[in-house]
């Protein structure tokens, strides 16, 4: 789960950026950001949910 980490690490930096800056572009960046992490977040569980229900070969 390093890629996860490092995505959420760039975020933060993201969003600490724009709470200090006038830029609309910036904010929008940090807000559209937030919603890529939720939908990879998202996509993640259901990954492992599948790979925790599918039968396994014996």
């Amino acid at each position: 789960m390093r890629i996860p980490q490092r995505l959420a690490a760039l975020q933060a930096s993201l969003v600490q950026a724009a709470v200090t800056s006038d830029c609309h572009e910036l904010r929008r960046s940090a807000e559209l950001g937030h919603n890529l992490l939720w939908d990879a977040a998202g996509l993640l569980q259901a990954q492992d949910t599948r790979s925790a229900s599918s039968p396994t070969s014996g």
